[in-house]
């Protein structure tokens, strides 16, 4: 902050004698209480905290509860409506100077533990302490780091790129260029947070892969304890959730809120009660009814205007894509499959007040609503079911409409038409094997593990359920090459709760099937342990070994065969794959045989997609840098598991900077 001289006026700037004297001058510490407080609330925190420091008069003013509190809620989005312990104390006391102090601790032990992660000898204990922390709190500065690493990944045009001056130009841009949510997150960690933005800086590829990483580790186990409410729209959510971490999907449940209220409107507006037949068709008008004009799905409001609808509709062209079961996609793109619009269905007509059941129809799902019979203008006292096909447009259908649409899907008829309830969990179960079916036949192995872990943790390990979602989590792990994190998986299912009760039960069979489960954990093991001591082994160029080693770790390729491109991770003297590996692949067929320097690959999804990594032979490498397009907008240009391995991309395009743990184990390249 800039001194304040005393300038001297020359001799015809005095007043002549005489005169009226003029009022004294006003200085800055003669402001009022309010006019101070409005100057401050101007302030960034390290300006504020810089006041602080300037005077008494100062300090007492700079230091006022609702200057911190401002601050506090605009660099920390959650974690204030329900604090634990030293938190919950000082904001029941109103100290937020203390309380903000606090939470920028919290934040440091964070960021050590998160720097732990990366090293593959310290990543399980960091990740365990990190699943101690408050999720919400810790959530946050995740999503702050991968805000600012977006920036250095994507620079502004006209700036330079990967520089921290970057950080400024990123923090002035408009929410029209940016998502408004991840500006004002990037915006105050820019301000309030440099050494942030600068490990952002100086690591984009590496801070954004492991806060994500460890952002969805814990959103999933935080999701988990949401989704044991057995509430089907907060399980749905949840999923949501672990496919769009990075995302604030509180506008969903504010949605569905809004649906709810304008549907309550309308029946008011009609006269129309809650246990009436005109209920369930002001529901279906509302949800599947025709949008207004322009009818452009994306962009049209929620609630619609009064006398439209929101045109949703079964999505027939795309049935097998995973947003058709997310519910932030079912209501942004307007489309979904029967047990997701029978989940909204339901989920809007129940914050009416109208009873709703789903039913369980084999390949479909039908929600009904029992009504009086006054209610549905029928002779009589017996009360009357109708049900709704919500995959196609909201048809209402009688009895014996149901019944000929049971037979139209191949299923005779019994004592009644009545499909069986499909309760909270058993749709939300049911969901879970759709998306990991659609994953699985993708080769989406990340979206795959997170919703089975997800699974897992909901249902519980000691149920079937669990059991068949923690294999399926170890499945996923495999193709990606985490070992490690597949034989921990292992582990919690041979030795877990559920195994335990099988022995009771069926010891023959558990007899059977207990040495083929620990042999496959064995091998697991044994690759996890060779990882680990690959990952930590110091790989020298020098040596007479390696002597033949021509390229280097962080390197980008093409393959001369199949002409993939990839960046290198690793490299052995010769070929350390297994016999059936090179037999299969034809390794002794090439004219450097096994003995020529063998090189571990990421692929470039768009050109190898579904493939974790390749091991390339020298004589198949050739350099060959990024494209300028990708050059100056580095990242995950190559493959999602960049940031693993390296830290950003260097300004020529031809190769990454490796990791600190990268270059520990390849110190020569």
């Amino acid at each position: 902050m800039a001194a304040l001289e005393r300038v001297a006026l020359p001799d015809e700037a005095l007043p002549p004698p005489g005169a009226e004297a003029p009022p004294p001058a006003v200085g800055i510490l003669d402001l009022p209480t309010a006019t101070e407080l409005a100057v401050f609330s101007q302030l960034s925190a390290a300006d504020l905290a810089a006041c602080l420091a300037t005077c008494r008069a100062w300090r007492a003013a700079a230091a006022a509860p609702k200057l911190w509190a401002g601050l506090a809620r605009r660099r920390w989005r959650h974690g204030w409506e329900r604090p634990r312990g030293e938190l919950a104390a000082l904001l029941r006391e109103e100290r937020w100077l203390e309380a903000y102090r606090w939470r920028r601790q919290a934040d440091a032990s964070v960021l050590e533990l998160l720097a732990a992660v990366p090293w593959p000898e310290q990543q399980r204990s960091a990740m365990q302490a990190l699943r101690q922390e408050p999720f919400l709190q810790v959530c946050d500065l995740l999503r702050s780091l991968v805000a600012l690493a977006e920036w250095q990944r994507q620079p502004v045009a006209g700036s330079s790129s990967g520089g921290a001056g970057d950080v400024a130009a990123a923090a002035t841009l408009t929410a029209d260029a940016r998502d408004a949510g991840d500006l004002a997150a990037a915006a105050a960690v820019a301000r309030d947070w440099p050494d942030a933005a600068a490990a952002a800086a100086a690591a984009p590829c590496s801070t954004t892969y492991w806060a994500r990483a460890a952002h969805e580790d814990l959103l999933v186990r935080d999701r988990a304890g949401h989704v044991r409410q057995w509430v089907l729209a907060e399980g749905a959510l949840a999923l949501a959730h672990v496919h769009h971490p990075m995302a604030d999907l509180g506008w969903v449940s504010s949605a569905l809120d809004a649906l709810g209220a304008e549907l309550r409107r309308r029946m008011d507006a009609q006269g129309v009660a809650a246990d009436s037949l005109e209920a369930l068709r002001c529901l279906n008008h509302l949800l599947f009814g025709e949008g207004p004009p322009p009818r452009v799905p994306q962009f049209a409001a929620i609630p619609p205007p009064d006398g439209y609808g929101m045109e949703i509709k079964g999505n027939r062209e795309r049935y097998y894509e995973a947003d058709n079961s997310l519910l932030d996609c079912v209501l942004s793109q307007r489309e979904g499959i029967p047990i997701s619009l029978a989940l909204l269905h339901a989920a809007v007509g129940v914050r009416a007040g109208l009873r709703l059941q789903l039913l369980n129809v084999p390949m479909h799902v039908i929600t009904s609503m029992t009504v009086p019979a006054e209610a549905a203008g029928a002779a009589g006292s017996e009360p009357r079911t109708f049900y709704v096909d919500v995959f196609d447009g909201g048809r209402v259908m009688s009895s014996h409409e149901f019944g000929a649409f049971l037979q139209g899907l191949g299923i005779p008829l019994g004592a009644g038409v009545d499909a069986p309830p499909l309760h909270p969990r058993a749709a939300w179960c049911r969901m879970c094997r759709n998306l990991l079916h659609i994953h699985r036949e993708q080769g989406s192995h990340s979206l795959m593990k997170a919703t089975a872990l997800l699974m897992a943790a909901a249902v519980g390990e000691d149920t079937v359920e669990g059991v068949r979602a923690t294999v399926e989590a170890a499945n996923a792990c495999l193709a990606q090459h985490q070992f490690q994190e597949a034989a921990g998986l292992l582990e919690r299912i041979v030795h877990g709760p559920y195994q335990q009760q099988q022995l009771g039960h069926a010891a023959a069979l558990h007899a059977l099937h207990a040495p083929a489960m620990q042999t496959m954990l064995a091998d697991i093991r044994g690759a996890a342990e060779d990882q680990v001591q690959k990952q930590t082994e110091v790989h020298r160029r020098g040596g007479t070994e390696a002597a033949g080693v021509r390229f280097r770790a962080g390197q980008l390729i093409r393959h001369r065969s199949y002409q993939y491109r990839g960046v290198i991770v690793g490299w052995d003297p010769t070929c350390r794959a297994s016999e059936d590996w090179m037999q299969q692949m034809g390794v002794d067929r090439l004219p450097g045989g096994r003995h020529q320097p063998f090189y571990n690959v990421l692929p470039d999804p768009e050109d190898r997609p579904g493939q974790a990594q390749t091991y390339v032979a020298q004589e198949n490498v050739v350099l060959e840098a990024l494209p300028p397009l990708h050059a100056c907008k580095p990242g995950y240009a190559l493959h999602p598991d960049t940031g693993r391995y390296f830290d950003s991309l260097l300004p020529d395009g031809a190769a990454y900077r490796p990791s600190a743990w990268l270059a520990r184990a390849y110190p020569d390249g």
